[in-house]
């Protein structure tokens, strides 16, 4: 259990893929590491009991199968299940594997407990293929100790799970957001991440990297972190501390076996740094038709009424919105029967009109029912359907 199966790998349509490897398949999607924009490796499994399910093929096809038609039963006194038993859609589950590039900077980097980013799951596949290794129970939980997210997801009924270009079309999109505290973060290609072996060329740029996979330890809770970064280096006779830069002159540096030095330009001194549009939120301009659907997002708030409204400022005052409205706009109010009663004229960049609930002679209506008319000259207009029922006038108490 939690290791590869002995059967040769496969290809995306589940046929021996050559590699001479066991145990890998192909998993019809990707993770990405939203703190650093990382592609992070993936696993999955499937319980090779249970065929009828999809499970002993090495493909992601989970079905919607949760038990079986009779129900399993749980024994306190013999602490077992019997009768049915558990499909759970074949225990396709998947597996996000947290991971960080600059592991992937060192040479022997499949050796080591840190995790990286996604290297098709070669840092896994050295840990897990080995299973005549004495620590080979230790070499799971070294994996399994990096998994940041787990899912057991199923089908909706009578869905099927056929893939790779068979007869899966069906896209799904998981965000998964958590609560986490701003880190310098090094998140460049590992061929850019230099210790003190790699030669320098002269005239570069170069920075002292920070100790970024202290955290990744800290957040993984290893029991044996090898860190690196965070440590002064020295160039051509100068010092130069963490987060500093310094143009080569000679290809080498010199240092702490865990200094490392960064050949790239860092955005924002290894701030996080976060790139967004507002392109679906920009107001658009003379387009007739954008404004002529805009309409339908004209409301009139609160609907119903009941004595009061959040827009009142005291026991005089009667007050409700209409919202969403273009800059000009003639607003007209009617009674079920038809008698105009209120016309308001709106000329300014305000999104709403109040109404004081009183008509044009500045009498309060009657509780009820009332139809407002929103005519916007040269786009369109909307009918909307109002109640009220107003309160008494109160002069002491509100």
């Amino acid at each position: 259990k939690m290791g590869l199966r002995s059967h040769p790998s496969v290809d995306q349509v589940g046929n021996p893929d050559g590699s001479g490897t066991f145990g890998m398949g192909w998993f019809p999607g990707y993770a990405i590491d939203l703190e650093s924009g990382e592609r992070l490796n993936l696993i999955f499994s499937e319980d090779s009991w249970l065929a009828g399910e999809n499970g002993r093929d090495m493909i992601w096809n989970p079905t919607s199968n949760i038990v079986t038609e009779e129900f399993p039963q749980y024994s306190s006194q013999s602490d077992e299940f019997f009768g049915g038993s558990y499909l759970l859609g074949g225990k396709h589950f998947i597996y996000v594997i947290g991971g960080d590039a600059s592991v992937m900077a060192e040479d022997d980097y499949l050796t080591y407990d840190l995790c990286p980013s996604y290297d098709e799951g070669a840092w896994i596949y050295n840990l897990l293929s080995d299973t005549t290794n004495s620590n080979y129970e230790a070499s799971i939980a070294k994996v399994f100790q990096h998994t940041t997210w787990v899912g057991a997801p199923l089908l909706s009924p009578g869905s099927t799970s056929q893939v790779f270009g068979k007869t899966g079309t069906n896209k799904a999109t998981v965000k998964l957001r958590v609560n986490s505290t701003y880190n310098p973060y090094v998140n460049v290609d590992e061929a850019d991440i230099l210790n003190q072996n790699d030669a320098l060329v002269v005239g570069n740029t170069y920075y002292v990297a920070d100790a970024n996979l202290a955290i990744h330890n800290s957040k993984c809770q290893l029991t044996r972190p090898k860190v690196y970064g965070g440590k002064k280096v020295t160039h051509a006779g100068t010092d130069y501390q963490v987060g500093e830069s310094f143009v080569a002159t000679s290809t080498s540096f010199s240092g702490s076996s865990k200094a490392r030095v960064v050949a790239d330009m860092p955005i924002n001194n290894f701030n996080p740094v976060y790139e967004f549009n507002t392109k679906d939120l920009v107001s658009v301009t003379e387009n007739n038709d954008q404004a002529k659907s805009a309409l339908d997002l004209i409301n009139v708030v609160p609907n119903p009424y009941y004595g009061y409204s959040e827009y009142e400022t005291s026991q005089l005052d009667n007050r409700i919105k209409i919202t969403n409205l273009p800059k000009e706009a003639k607003i007209r109010i009617y009674t079920v029967s038809g008698t105009l009663i209120k016309t308001i004229k709106k000329s300014d960049d305000l999104t709403s009109a109040d109404w004081d609930l009183k008509n044009d002679h500045g009498i309060p209506v009657a509780s009820g029912l009332y139809i407002i008319h929103v005519d916007a000259d040269g786009i369109g207009e909307k009918i909307l359907k109002w109640f009220g029922v107003l309160r008494p006038i109160d002069l002491d108490t509100f």
